[in-house]
């Protein structure tokens, strides 16, 4: 039996699910499920357990970080607490990473209790430690489109918005290419 700290376990875990898989084919009944799902809870507390010791240490990459709460949403929902805390962490440790503010913005709108006022405050946040993100520029855009089609934002709001990114449009070509 592998240990999860042997290089070689994150294989054996692909083939083992490459051979379920094949023989979920051949027999497919209760009794498979039963034994892969058991086989899964085994190992998950375990995996799980790494990911919480390398957040503590501050040893989870930012890749980690984003397969974590990937890993999160697709097992409960978007609507984790845990989810939240986690990618409010990891944007704290990775500040510069476009992706996991992408993630925590969704993960917020997702919150029904939360207001758009949240949401804006979020982006500001997340703007100001990556004035250069095209990705979180465009989906704050986005976002604030949507607000003004849902008449919950007002024309010349918007348009202040637009202006301030045309702005940043011009000072970001100007440091690119002069």
């Amino acid at each position: 039996m592998l240990d999860v700290e042997n290089p070689e376990f994150e294989a054996a875990i692909k083939n083992c699910v490459n051979e379920f898989q094949q023989s979920v084919e051949e027999l497919a009944d209760k009794e498979i499920w039963y034994l892969f799902t058991k086989f899964l809870n085994k190992y998950l507390h375990k995996v799980t357990e790494k990911n919480l010791i390398a957040a503590s240490l501050n040893l989870a990459s930012e890749k980690m970080y984003i397969e974590w709460i990937d890993w999160i949403l697709e097992c409960h929902d978007s609507k984790s607490k845990n989810a939240l805390d986690t990618v409010k962490q990891a944007t704290e440790i990775y500040p510069q990473s476009s992706e996991l503010w992408i993630k925590r913005i969704g993960i917020v709108a997702s919150l029904e209790e939360l207001q758009d006022k949240s949401l804006d405050e979020l982006y500001n946040l997340a703007l100001n430690k990556n004035p250069t993100s095209l990705v979180l520029w465009d989906s704050y855009l986005s976002w604030n489109v949507s607000k003004w089609k849902g008449s919950s934002l007002e024309d010349h709001e918007l348009e202040k918005i637009f202006t301030v990114y045309h702005k940043f449009n011009i000072l970001f070509i100007y440091l690119f290419f002069f």
